[in-house]
């Protein structure tokens, strides 16, 4: 198995794109886990397609390369997969299928296994499979707690090459170096991620402490230049003008323009040398800025509506049958100020619940956002257009709550190719404009960065609007301390009085 994976100066950018993603990376990665930490957008993704050699590099290398397994952050599980991993009897898939709770029934149900299961399954298969490089990206998206730390055992497991590009800071402490993907710069630190940004924080420090050294030195500089140039003009002003008539308007300004200009000796060598000094000045300022991570104030605002009405939902004990599951509801009662967290372990059937709740609403499309796990083609294509065909005015809007979320607008305007992130934050800044009087989230810090889902706190926990949301985020949950709905043993209960906090707790 392979023990070392090489970068060496390393650039990339798209076609038809005007600047570099990435520029002259120098990377190396060992057996064990390296983080990749980034904004949405910011190029990680990029850069494992580059590993595994989908994408091609503009200039540099990449060593010990062969047979890198990518695992994307949208996994499709094909049935002839899953059946030739359950009937192989190999010790080595009968101790991953025992690791991850690969069941033999999933099979049967493939269809409706939830994202969660079929995270496992993928997982399964693919540490299976055994690579020498495994990449592994936002592998616990889905995963309910039980689920997460049998795959943090499974990780322990792996004694290859791992990358793993995650915003989970949980799973990023076991990695024992990250690199920060911050565009165009890729910059490896060593230690977990907690230790890593400790590093990162204090290389900053000493980067901004350069940096206004910089600046002073510039200054003193450009205070230098005007000096000097003063006195040139003063020391020569009676020697080159007292010969001149002083109607002779045409002489004098060809001499002040060659003192200018640096075609009069004196003046123009200092004015050359200080130019050149301030020059490398601004240089080296520039190539300093661009070590430090973007500092963008980032924060939005959700324009939700209050609804008027006394209830928007309520329900005696029944019982929903989906086919593939029965699901008993207690009695159910969804008012206009109501924030509830449904919570339940993978495939209890959260999110069949909600897809149902969202057409069960007696409420107008426009009144209510239902936000899916994962975006469908056809969900991406008709969001794509609804955005195109927005006035500028609400288009603007749009575009400013995207750079507010810590991304670039520019990449919504010249780009179809957004990562899911991307994708997430143009559905939640399109539905500010609709004044929703409800929110219905399904896993909503899912594929956003760790920046984006403290401004996705913000909004929720300031939003007027009633909220209904799935999330096996604990620390986002803990955070927001909503009212708890909860999923056990088929039947879904209410109770107004517990927080999911308290429940976790107990």
């Amino acid at each position: 198995m392979l023990s070392h994976l090489s970068i060496h100066n390393l650039s990339f950018r798209f076609p038809g794109s005007s600047y570099y993603l990435i520029k002259e990376a120098n990377l190396h990665f060992r057996n064990n886990w390296t983080g990749i930490v980034g904004r949405n957008g910011s190029g990680k993704t990029t850069l494992a397609k580059l590993i595994t050699g989908e994408l091609k590099p503009d200039q540099g290398e990449i060593i010990g390369n062969v047979g890198a397994e990518y695992f994307p952050q949208e996994p499709i599980l094909k049935s002839e997969s899953l059946e030739e991993f359950l009937y192989d009897d190999s010790n080595e898939s009968g101790f991953w299928k025992s690791m991850l709770g690969i069941e033999y029934d999933f099979l049967n149900r493939i269809d409706h296994l939830s994202y969660g299961e079929r995270k496992r399954v993928l997982l399964a298969i693919a540490v299976f499979s055994n690579p020498g490089i495994l990449i592994l990206d936002e592998p616990t998206n889905h995963l309910d707690e039980e689920s997460k730390d049998l795959f943090l055992t499974a990780m322990s497991e792996y004694k290859g090459i791992g990358i793993l590009i995650s915003h989970d800071r949980e799973l990023l402490d076991l990695c024992e170096s990250c690199v920060f993907v911050n565009p165009p710069i890729a910059m490896q630190r060593a230690g977990n991620y907690t230790e890593a940004c400790i590093e990162k924080e204090k290389e900053e420090e000493e980067v901004s402490r350069n940096l206004e050294q910089i600046r002073k030195a510039k200054k003193k500089l450009d205070q230098e230049l005007k000096r000097r140039n003063e006195e040139a003009l003063t020391a020569d002003r009676k020697k080159s003008k007292k010969g001149l008539s002083l109607h002779d308007h045409d002489g004098r300004a060809r001499i002040n323009l060659a003192r200018f200009t640096g075609k009069d000796g004196h003046a123009g060598k200092l004015k050359s040398q200080l130019e050149s000094r301030i020059g490398q000045m601004e240089k080296k300022e520039s190539s300093l800025r661009s070590e430090l991570s973007k500092k963008d104030t980032l924060g939005a605002s959700w324009k939700t509506g209050f609804s008027k009405r006394d209830f928007l939902f309520q329900k005696e004990e029944s019982e929903l049958d989906f086919g593939y599951l029965k699901l008993k509801l207690g009695k159910l009662s969804l008012f206009p100020e109501s924030k509830i967290s449904l919570n339940g372990s993978n495939g209890s059937g959260k999110s069949s619940f909600l897809k149902w709740f969202a057409l069960e609403l007696n409420l107008t499309n426009d009144k209510v956002f239902y936000l899916p796990q994962e975006f469908t083609k056809e969900d991406k294509n008709n969001l794509k257009i609804f955005f195109e065909e927005m006035d500028s005015e609400k288009k603007g809007e749009v575009l400013s709550t995207i750079h507010r979320f810590g991304s670039d607008p520019t990449r919504i305007l010249e780009s179809n190719d957004f990562s899911p992130g991307e994708w997430k934050k143009l559905s939640f800044a399109v539905a500010l404009g609709n004044r929703p009087e409800l929110l219905i989230l399904d896993e909503p810090t899912n594929h956003l960065d760790l920046a984006s889902i403290e401004v996705l706190e913000s909004i929720l926990q300031s939003a007027p609007s009633a909220i209904l949301l799935v999330s096996h985020d604990i620390r986002f949950l803990e955070r927001l301390s909503f009212s708890e709905w909860k999923i056990q043993n088929g039947k879904l209960s209410a109770d107004a009085n517990t927080t999911f906090y308290k429940s976790f707790l107990a």
